[in-house]
């Protein structure tokens, strides 16, 4: 038995690279060349052997697997040794009835000149192993296209993360469905994890389909003393983000912490300067009192150190759809907050959000 790697639907190779290819029974799969492949394991570079001096659906002759319409990587993959060339050569001979003798130290060139001057005549044959043939360019192809789209889904610039903050806001049933991520599980819900009937829905499944909608193509919201980004609508429609690749939801999480993990830092660093109960005061015993420095503790964008405004705009955005109010009343009615100290109520209100919010 041959030490070959099966591709997934039937072809191998000597390496691991998996072409998404249908098996050699599929059709005319009582051939001579048909049952010659099954016999091989599905080699694909028997199979290549087996279409040198082909004329390819384009015209081409099929005796240079350097050349179109075969691929420009991963060559070795695909390209079959001399070993495998003489053995096409005897197999060849005995279809015809001819004396299978050949020399087995003859150089790969003659062995591809002989290939092409006596291809393979059968129409069944010949049917067989050019569709199975496309089938492999073809899915080479696929592969390659979904590797592009692997390797273009690096974000850039700061519209596909205003883009996914209002995949979150801007529907009420992703956001009910986020608020509700951070609720206690239920005895039911706890029960039925793995049971689609009951369990809780992901809020990243939905913000991540929101994100690929083609129909959904919003703009960004003017916050002129946010940032000097938000001075202007920003178009985050999905032709803007269409070449970063497709979102799934484990890279909405991913993309969403990023997010979160900078706007910790920036309010943790936001908070420590004494800002949030209005204006701070720079003071140095130098200067006169009426030289004090005033500071607007709203200009959060000096804070930033180098992160993305989308930070602002994700926490802006978080008070401004009352995330708040929305955490608090989760609580039952023996952990409620005390009403009458409304500073301390206020700042607990605001820990219990931003502690849910990035849990």
């Amino acid at each position: 038995m041959t030490n070959a790697t099966s591709f997934h639907d039937g072809y191998t190779s000597a390496s691991p690279l998996a072409f998404n290819t249908i098996t050699s029974t599929s059709e005319n799969e009582y051939c001579e060349c048909a049952q010659y492949f099954r016999e091989k394991q599905n080699n694909i570079k028997v199979l290549m052997a087996m279409s040198v001096g082909l004329t390819y659906k384009d015209g081409t002759i099929l005796n240079d697997f350097k050349k179109d319409p075969f691929p420009k990587k991963k060559l070795k993959q695909f390209i079959p040794g001399n070993q495998i060339l003489v053995e096409e050569i005897l197999r060849r001979k005995k279809v015809k009835g001819e004396n299978a003798k050949v020399n087995m130290q003859m150089k790969q060139s003659v062995s591809m000149d002989w290939l092409e001057n006596n291809p393979v005549e059968n129409e069944e044959d010949v049917t067989f192993v050019l569709r199975q043939v496309e089938k492999f360019l073809d899915t080479y192809l696929q592969m390659e296209k979904e590797k592009t789209n692997r390797t273009r889904d690096q974000w850039a610039g700061i519209a596909p993360f205003i883009r996914l903050i209002h995949c979150l806001i801007g529907n009420e049933k992703t956001m009910e469905t986020f608020q509700n991520s951070f609720k206690t599980l239920s005895r039911e819900e706890l029960d039925g994890r793995k049971n689609s009937g009951s369990m809780r829905c992901c809020p990243w499944d939905l913000i991540s389909r929101n994100f690929n909608n083609k129909d959904f193509n919003p703009k960004s919201t003017i916050y002129s003393d946010l940032h000097d980004d938000f001075m202007h609508r920003i178009d985050i429609s999905h032709s803007k983000i269409a070449s970063m690749g497709m979102l799934t939801p484990n890279k909405a999480k991913a993309k969403f912490s990023y997010l979160k993990n900078s706007l910790l830092i920036v309010k943790k660093n936001w908070e420590k300067s004494g800002n949030g109960d209005g204006t701070a005061v720079i003071c140095d015993s130098s200067i006169s009192s009426d030289e004090h420095v005033m500071i607007d503790a709203n200009d959060k964008r000096l804070f930033l150190n180098g992160k993305s405004p989308a930070v602002l705009y994700l926490w802006e955005k978080a008070n401004e759809h009352n995330l708040l109010n929305t955490v608090c009343q989760q609580l039952n009615d023996e952990a409620a907050f005390d009403s009458a100290v409304d500073t301390a109520a206020k700042s607990i209100e605001e820990s219990v959000f931003w502690f849910c919010i990035f849990s």
